[in-house]
């Protein structure tokens, strides 16, 4: 895992939601990342907001489910307000959500983000417990619109 892995996914989530947004009824907006930003600006609460008839969602791209569950992971100032933006945006009740992908694998890998903030919370064994019997979704990294479309409940009008 190298730092651009991230970019990449947060670039090819970018690319498949806004060509949601052009055959959907949708809206897609990234965040400025506030590492590339060198910290002049607060940190965000997601890479992204997502809103289709069927919710709003709060999504956070990740290249690595270790790191993420490493306790160097939450206490990170950054991460610290990621994680309770998403508490609280999930309390609003709107859907949060983590997308992780290893380079080279051709699927990304969906959480609903309740769990993921229950698994770093937890830390440790305990934490690997719950990331084992989290929710998951699989979506193609590659040509896969319509399975997008389908985990959003999404009709595309193509």
């Amino acid at each position: 895992m190298n730092s651009n892995d991230g970019v990449i996914l947060e670039d090819r989530v970018q690319e498949i939601l806004e060509s949601l947004q052009q055959y959907a009824p949708a809206f897609v907006h990234r965040y400025t990342d506030t590492k590339a930003a060198r910290n002049f600006v607060r940190p965000a609460p997601a890479d992204f907001l997502f809103a289709c008839p069927s919710g709003a969602y709060s999504i956070e791209c990740k290249s690595s489910v270790e790191a993420t569950l490493a306790k160097a992971w939450k206490d990170d100032e950054r991460h610290r307000v990621q994680i309770a933006k998403h508490r609280y945006w999930i309390r609003a009740g709107q859907e949060s959500l983590f997308f992780f992908w290893h380079v080279g694998s051709s699927i990304i890998n969906a959480h609903p983000g309740q769990y993921v903030i229950e698994a770093v919370l937890a830390g440790g064994r305990a934490g690997a417990l719950l990331w084992k019997a989290m929710p998951q979704a699989d979506l193609p990294f590659y040509n896969g619109l319509p399975q997008w479309a389908d985990f959003f409940r999404l009709d595309l009008a193509l």
